[in-house]
């Protein structure tokens, strides 16, 4: 499981626009102005790197678990390897703000070289944070390899909030 770039910044712009304060001018680029990740989309499925793919906008588990299930598989995050974007500071938002418009996609084993190759060639970080498992749903490992089952955290489109709407 790989990601592209870095995880957490538009959500640690908007958490500090929601405290009354201006957001420094990094964290303020991720929010307002996404990258364009359908090149490299295109490429990586091109070159057969990709077998699932989605961009992160409803945050990394939340997203990671819209693949897991689609594919019947569980995929394992390991937290130690999440690019957490400079500034944000804080694991959580990468792994459950949303917004990024980053890549995550699984790859085949051994494609390692392959995918660091093309990153470099497009002048984008490539980051493999975990792996695809036999199960189902996701699952966090953190650096001494305790597993725990996240939270639903991200958005979700289709919740019902206390009025009725979606959240």
């Amino acid at each position: 499981v790989w990601v592209s770039g870095s995880l957490g910044g538009s959500a640690a712009a908007l958490a500090t626009w929601l405290k009354g304060m201006e957001p420094d001018l990094q964290l303020l680029e991720r929010f307002v102005t996404p990258p364009d990740r359908v090149p490299l989309g295109v490429a990586l499925a091109a070159a057969g790197l990709a077998r699932a793919m989605i961009d992160i906008s409803d945050g990394l588990v939340s997203d990671a678990r819209r693949v897991a299930d689609a594919s019947g598989v569980m995929i394992r995050i390991d937290t130690a390897a999440v690019p957490v974007a400079a500034g944000a500071g804080d694991l959580n938002l990468a792994l459950e703000g949303g917004e990024d418009y980053e890549l995550m996609f699984t790859a085949p084993a051994g494609a390692g070289s392959r995918i660091r190759a093309l990153g470099q060639e497009m002048a984008v970080t490539l980051t493999r944070i975990g792996r695809v498992e036999e199960g189902t749903g996701v699952v966090l490992r953190d650096p001494r390899g305790r597993r725990t089952v996240p939270g639903r955290g991200g958005y979700d489109h289709f919740a019902r909030t206390d009025t009725g709407g979606a959240r």
